[in-house]
């Protein structure tokens, strides 16, 4: 049985990373996706061994108007206990020790724990938008899942969708995906936050594992001495409040990159009708004094809204400031642009 190239880094991963001289070469992680949802999420721990329950209210008390000597019934509000979950993501890095040795030691090591947590940290960026715990009952419940329909809902009112053409409608795109979405997300202890299990910590828990014999998998109890890195990231996504979080759906790119009406009846540009949605995404935000809202989007999309800076008499991109660096802003809100949303989206209806 030949050995796993895809399990174990080989002498050929090594060389990739050598300069003609001998010496290591500087990895450009290329594959490491800009998701700054990562820096703007707080992180809190649960009150549970997997998750955190918290308590929502699900109804308001009565109250009554009443005239003199007329009594007042008594009345309460309901609530409801609301559980999120953590995932727990994995990563197993196993280097043998002669490649380790011969192609830098130590810094040949860290470079190969390095591409473990730019990995993790695209798969749980990505996870906070799409990962569906009715599908995949391991991971992580995310935002589309929670966010998935115009009506129906008790959330659907925060859920816009997108039309070239205004009024709300679908646009005019492949039934079968290829729409993008923008997301206002308001970051707070009442509001959006991540979690992690009671008890254990925060972010990537990197153990080393030490050096220890790995059976090379070709079935002839064969082993070579290698150092084992074991990953550990236990994390969930916890809502409290879907009032301060709104979706604009079935953004159709082909559509955006219009720089006319598709109607070619030279009315309003897709871009236009873009920013209609925004406005109307924006005030369904119940406020804006409760925790941190940011809005991401793909590039294409912020490319999109990036374009209406340049037209004449534009108010509603004017430049910000967010994490220290300049970005487009919408009402004062930072617009980001964040890599876990390239994936392409199904029609919401």
């Amino acid at each position: 049985m030949a050995l796993d190239s895809n399990q174990y880094p080989t002498l050929i991963d090594a060389l990739k990373m050598k300069r003609p001289d001998g010496g290591t070469l500087k990895v450009v992680e290329t594959l490491m996706q800009r998701n700054p949802i990562l820096k703007d999420a707080p992180v809190m721990e649960g009150n549970q061994d997997t998750g955190h329950v918290f308590g929502g209210q699900s109804a308001l008390p009565s109250v009554s108007w009443v005239r003199i000597n007329q009594g007042t019934p008594p009345s309460k509000g309901t609530h409801d206990q609301i559980t999120e979950t953590c995932g727990r993501l994995k990563g197993r890095s196993v280097l043998d020790e002669e490649l380790a040795r011969i192609s830098g030691g130590p810094a040949y090591r860290l470079k190969n724990d390095r591409s473990f947590m730019s990995s993790m940290s695209n798969t749980v960026a990505e996870a906070l938008f799409f990962a569906s715990t009715d599908v995949t009952p391991e991971q992580i419940l995310g935002l589309t899942p929670r966010f998935d329909a115009l009506s129906g809902d008790v959330n659907s009112e925060n859920v816009i969708a997108y039309s070239a053409s205004g009024g709300g409608g679908i646009s005019g795109g492949t039934a079968s995906g290829d729409q993008y979405s923008i997301w206002f997300v308001t970051w707070g202890e009442d509001t959006a936050y991540l979690i992690y299990p009671k008890n254990t910590q925060a972010g990537i828990q990197i153990r080393d594992m030490g050096l220890e014999y790995e059976d090379d998998g070709t079935d002839t109890n064969s082993q070579f001495l290698a150092y084992r890195t074991d990953f550990t990231w236990r994390t969930g996504l916890c809502i409290e409040d879907w009032r301060y979080h709104a979706r604009i759906c079935n953004i159709d790119p082909e559509v955006l990159a219009s720089e006319f009406d598709p109607a070619g009846d030279g009315s309003v540009p897709p871009t236009q009708w873009l920013i209609h949605a925004m406005i109307e995404a924006y005030n369904r935000i119940r406020d804006f004094d409760t925790g941190n809202t940011v809005i991401y989007c793909n590039r294409v999309v912020l490319t999109a809204l990036d374009r209406q800076i340049v037209q004449k008499g534009n108010v509603w991109f004017p430049p910000g400031e967010w994490h220290g660096r300049p970005v487009t802003t919408f009402r004062g809100i930072p617009i980001v642009p964040c890599d876990a949303l390239k994936t392409a989206e199904t029609i919401v209806t």
